[in-house]
């Protein structure tokens, strides 16, 4: 199977989302959360209590805000740093899939896996990825492919990784 492919920062941003909700990083995540909502209680209960005032949880609501913004982004955010000022992202790749491997061709870079290469793979709604170790993948966008191709690559990476 064959198709070409132009890589979006919006294909970085599902790319690093999936590989944040399917990998040992979502504890980064859930970090952020409870820090907020630990944050947030002792904020409430700050401006609340018998000797409390608004003034003197503020620093606290701040930290909760700070907390909210690191969780609600952190993924998307990291997402579109690793896609900017990347000249080769911004060329039109062919790519190919079949028995062999994997193969990008573009017009500046190059690059050719075989499947003894990667160690697993996801599949989140837009997207595929294709995991060279724990923390590096390749991803494929399902938007690039043709009618049948998104069902033709999944069983292509069944066949050949383990799915997680």
């Amino acid at each position: 199977m064959t198709f070409q492919c132009r890589y979006t920062a919006e294909d970085y941003v599902n790319g690093y989302t999936a590989y944040a909700a399917r990998s040992s990083r979502r504890w980064l995540t859930r970090l952020c959360w409870t820090l907020m909502a630990l944050m947030l209680i002792l904020a409430i209960f700050g401006s609340l209590g018998p000797h409390g005032n608004l003034a003197s949880a503020m620093p606290l609501f701040l930290l909760t805000g700070f907390w909210f913004y690191l969780a609600i982004g952190m993924w998307k955010r990291a997402g579109r740093r690793a896609s900017s000022g990347r000249p080769e992202l911004a060329q039109d790749y062919s790519v190919g899939a079949d028995d062999s491997g994997i193969v990008f061709d573009g017009s500046i870079s190059q690059m050719h896996w075989t499947w003894a290469a990667f160690i697993k793979f996801a599949e989140a709604n837009e997207i595929f990825l294709a995991y060279l170790s724990p923390c590096a993948f390749v991803i494929l966008p399902k938007r690039v492919l043709g009618p049948g191709q998104v069902d033709e690559l999944r069983e292509l990476l069944r066949k050949k990784l383990p799915a997680k």
